[in-house]
């Protein structure tokens, strides 16, 4: 992420999100528009009220971003966020005689015993099948995995921040054009609107004394999930009260370290960053409030200095506009401001979009409380081309420029792992899977200057 004004490039300085600058003979002024206000209440008393607002909210937003005289496409995973997105908008085009486009990415049709056990999310998706004014299309780049191009891709990108499934990304572009589409919804951001998934919420109903709502949504999550109660209560509702110091401790114990995964050097980051840089993901935890108000936490993701880079790295972006609906500032100011209690409720997480759109979501889909990744063999794709890898670095020569900022050695030992799963549920899968190429993108991105090349 970038954060701020600032950019990859020296002396040039981005216009921070939900902000406007004017320039005269006087200067220049910024004036921040917006913010998350996490003292906004609803003033719908009853739960049914609040519900059918955001039902109605939702198809105004999905109409708004399904303006195009051309087809619309849609990323639709089998996921809440991607289906709630689908529902709404094949109701909305249907009535307007229009069809919607649905792209999904699977495994390939013989079967996942040939996918390394791979599983991808087909028996949800197929749960649209016989949905009216939805014309499914299966996407399955064979052979193309995040080393693919990725070198014209940063310059066109103009940032090493490529998303390690791009390849995934280029293939729904194909997909779109190939259904005369350019424009593609897409469910990215949802965590933040209708599907928050209640962080803070447990801590807060045992502070402000609603005991039995805390005692009865801890065993009925814990029932979902088909565990006992205890691990709920541990990392949902003890874990967050700890004081700060301690979770960080415990953070650091884990195997994702606070600052990340990166590959940068030492000094460089000293350079850039001060001395203290190490101690920057500590910060960034202590400024992200984890009890007493569950609208702290959330309105934290959707803060607007934490911007997301604007231009998509993938082939086809050219042509195809990604639009998310569910990042939409009216959605936003809404779910923020509705009740705890319909963010959490039965034990299901993620409740105001499975209550909302009751009847436009198949019911396997809206009462799920599993997710596969978007990308289901992820990890057989990194190490067919992990070898390609190993090449690039060990072309890298002892005294190459990008050695002053890029720790290749670093990046080196991670390619030697091979990814066991394409979840990054271990650092060895971390490192292999985000580290490795996201190192490659940025040596990728340096070669664009002179003094970085060999």
């Amino acid at each position: 992420r970038q954060h701020n004004e600032s950019t990859f490039y020296a002396g040039v300085f981005a216009l921070p999100a939900a902000t406007t600058m004017v320039v005269d003979a006087n200067g220049t002024r910024q004036r921040r528009y917006w913010k998350p206000d996490v003292h906004a209440r609803l003033r719908l008393r009853r739960d049914e009220e609040v519900l059918e607002a955001l039902r109605a909210l939702m198809f105004e937003v999905v109409e708004a971003n399904s303006r195009s005289h051309l087809p619309i496409a849609v990323l639709l995973s089998g996921g809440l966020d991607s289906s709630a997105i689908a529902g709404v908008a094949a109701r909305r085009l249907a009535e307007k005689g229009r069809t919607l486009t649905a792209l999904s990415s699977v495994l390939p049709s013989d079967g996942r015993a040939a996918n390394g056990g791979c599983r991808d999310e087909r028996d949800f998706i197929d749960a649209f099948r016989d949905w009216p004014n939805i014309d499914q299309r299966f996407v399955t780049p064979i052979g193309s995995g995040p080393l693919d191009d990725f070198e014209r891709l940063v310059r066109a990108h103009e940032a090493p921040l490529l998303d390690t499934r791009h390849y995934l990304y280029s293939a729904f572009a194909e997909a779109a054009s190939g259904a005369g589409a350019r424009v593609i919804l897409d469910g990215c951001g949802g965590e933040r609107s209708i599907t928050y998934n209640g962080d803070g919420c447990f801590p807060e109903w045992l502070l402000t004394g609603s005991w039995l709502r805390l005692l009865r949504e801890l065993r009925l999550s814990a029932r979902h999930a088909g565990t006992s109660v205890w691990p709920k209560v541990k990392l949902q509702l003890l874990r967050p009260l700890l004081p700060r110091r301690v979770r960080n401790t415990l953070r650091r114990r884990s195997f994702v370290p606070g600052d990340g995964i990166h590959a940068l050097q030492p000094a460089f980051l000293t350079e850039q960053l001060g001395a203290d840089h190490a101690k920057l993901g500590d910060l960034r935890e202590l400024s992200i409030p984890t009890h007493g108000s569950h609208r702290a936490v959330q309105a934290r993701l959707m803060d607007p200095e934490r911007r997301m880079s604007a231009v998509p790295g993938y082939r086809g972006f050219e042509r195809i506009e990604r639009r998310f609906p569910l990042m939409d500032k009216r959605l936003l100011e809404f779910c923020l401001a509705a009740p705890s209690k319909l963010k959490v409720r039965d034990g299901y997480s993620r409740y105001l979009v499975r209550g909302a759109l009751d009847g436009l979501l198949p019911k396997k889909i809206q009462w799920r409380t599993s997710k596969e990744p978007l990308a289901p063999d992820f990890a057989l794709r990194y190490n067919a081309q992990r070898e390609r890898a190993v090449a690039l670095l060990a072309s890298i020569g002892p005294k190459d420029p990008v050695r002053a900022i890029v720790d290749v050695d670093k990046l080196e030992s991670w390619s030697t792992y091979e990814m066991t799963a394409s979840r990054y549920t271990s650092m060895q899968n971390l490192c292999a899977g985000f580290g490795v190429p996201q190192g490659l993108y940025l040596i990728a991105f340096l070669r664009q200057f002179p003094e970085f090349r060999a």
